[in-house]
């Protein structure tokens, strides 16, 4: 129980039992002195005893190895509170360097590293880190109780102390645990990138390098890693890594040619190699690598990826706008999503380029008259609506009641506009012959250039004859004629088209 030292006067002689430590203080300097002898002579044995157990009491304390101690000493003068207070913080002050001292130690132990010849800002955060173990340490101090008179009279000493295997568990033991959190991620990164696994050591330099500065901050901290026998400053052998791997890593494309049709949809999509490039040349896939892509030119919509066990990837591009003739995405690693690379000055790398193409689009418009009414032309449209598509052209159908003056360019979502115009004359009979009926077929193809509607190229194509026993069999005999020719015409015309 804590007591306190004091000494009452000449009448409370009850209270000199063995601890001496629950009175008051003596009076007031010269008191004793105005005492009859017998009693200033039993004050005095009184006042002796107690500064003897003080004194054996602090030295006590003082040999015992397993504390760190701190004693403090102030006037009591009108106020014993204010004096137990000044005595207390002295003592904390005292313990506090004797700390400070310590941690310094092992921080420099543990570290590997002083503050002698580090920069203005590491000093700072040494002295940052050393002042916030040693706040941590004094939270848990134990205080003595209160010696009043002690070393002298009007005097009031105590003493703070905390046991050594407390300020191990919070300090040292805290410093070494956090050293070998960092350095095992370390070695588990090294034992990662040893095994080809790119990605995961990435990610684990990462980790280290991240606890490294909310453990230590700036201030080096020094470990074997390699078993080289060296000791490598860690933060250093992270930074090495991280802009060594990431500066390997290389993107390919494995096919080209991406078309996108009128609607934006895509006919194939860009599969994308990543390849680690070693210090031999030798280039290995890397799997589970996050992708970005984005438009660099157009826009649309494509989701990010991951590379896949052969370090292969196909993008996801769910729509290209329709209404522009080329896009370009550009492709890179997502090395954010791995970790926190704001303490790297890595180079920018140059993304992957990849060219999409919107397919040339032709409207086509096959029409026929003949004495007014329309003719079923089906066949001769599916033909050259064939030939386009194997040219890979995206075709945009024209109801052929429609003509080349009333279509308008600007609602077609096209390139070109192609018209087949077939143009039936005759039916007649053939001399005498009433059973014998003889048709012509003409045929003009015209190219159109959109929206502007401009004419790029035309021709004709000399008539063909036909025969039938009836006027309307004469004039199909003619149109079949007619056809092959026909798709022939529009194939040429089409040959620069792309």
């Amino acid at each position: 129980m804590k007591t306190e030292l004091k000494i009452a006067g000449l009448f409370m002689a009850a209270l000199l039992f063995a601890g001496c430590m629950g009175a008051k203080p003596v009076a007031e300097k010269g008191a004793i002195d105005n005492m009859a002898p017998a009693e200033a002579a039993a004050e005095r044995a009184h006042l002796k005893a107690m500064r003897a157990e003080a004194k054996g009491f602090i030295a006590e304390k003082r040999r015992d190895k397993n504390l760190y101690i701190g004693e403090g000493t102030a006037n009591i003068g009108a106020d014993l509170g204010k004096g137990k207070l000044e005595a207390k913080n002295r003592a904390r002050e005292e313990l506090a360097r004797q700390i400070r001292v310590k941690v310094e130690s092992d921080f420099q132990l543990i570290t590997e590293k002083r503050g002698v010849g580090a920069s203005a800002e590491v000093q700072q955060e040494i002295t940052q880190r050393l002042e916030t173990y040693t706040s941590q340490v004094l939270t848990n101090v134990q205080e003595s109780d209160f010696f009043i008179d002690y070393p002298k009279t009007g005097t009031v000493t105590v003493l703070v102390f905390i046991p050594k295997e407390a300020y191990e568990v919070q300090v040292k033991e805290d410093l070494n645990q956090k050293k070998e959190m960092v350095v095992e991620a370390v070695k588990q990164a090294e034992k990662a990138l040893k095994n080809g696994e790119y990605v995961r050591a990435l990610k684990q330099f990462l980790e280290a390098g991240t606890m490294q500065r909310a453990f230590f901050g700036r201030v080096p901290v020094y470990a074997e890693i390699d078993g080289d026998g060296l000791r490598d400053e860690l933060s250093n052998h992270v930074t090495f890594r991280v802009e060594g791997i990431t500066s390997r890593i290389q993107l390919s494309l494995l096919n080209d040619t991406f078309l996108y049709d009128p609607e934006g949809h895509l006919e194939k999509q860009p599969r994308v190699l990543a390849r680690y490039l070693d210090g031999t040349g030798t280039s290995v896939p890397v799997t589970s690598l996050p992708l970005v892509a984005s438009f660099a030119e157009g826009q649309g919509r494509v989701a990010p990826c991951v590379t896949g066990v052969y370090g292969q990837a196909e993008l996801a591009v769910s729509a290209v706008d329709p209404s522009l003739k080329t896009a370009v995405l550009q492709v890179a690693p997502d090395f954010t999503s791995l970790g926190d690379f704001s303490a790297y000055d890595l180079p920018p790398m140059r993304p992957l380029k990849v060219d999409l193409l919107r397919k040339r689009a032709v409207a086509l418009l096959v029409c026929c008259k003949n004495g007014g009414k329309g003719i079923n032309v089906s066949g001769l449209t599916d033909a050259v609506t064939s030939l386009l598509l194997n040219r890979q052209l995206t075709v945009v159908p024209v109801d052929n009641g429609q003509t080349v003056a009333s279509v308008s360019g600007d609602s077609l979502n096209a390139d070109y506009l192609l018209a087949v115009e077939v143009v039936p004359s005759g039916g007649g009979t053939v001399g005498s012959y009433a059973n014998m009926h003889a048709a012509r077929c003409g045929a003009g193809l015209s190219l159109y250039t959109l929206p502007a509607k401009s004419l790029t190229k035309k021709e004709n194509l000399a008539s063909q004859e036909g025969f039938g026993i009836t006027a309307e069999s004469a004039v199909w005999d003619a149109f079949g004629k007619s056809r092959e020719p026909i798709v022939k015409a529009a194939g040429k015309m089409m040959e620069r088209v792309q």
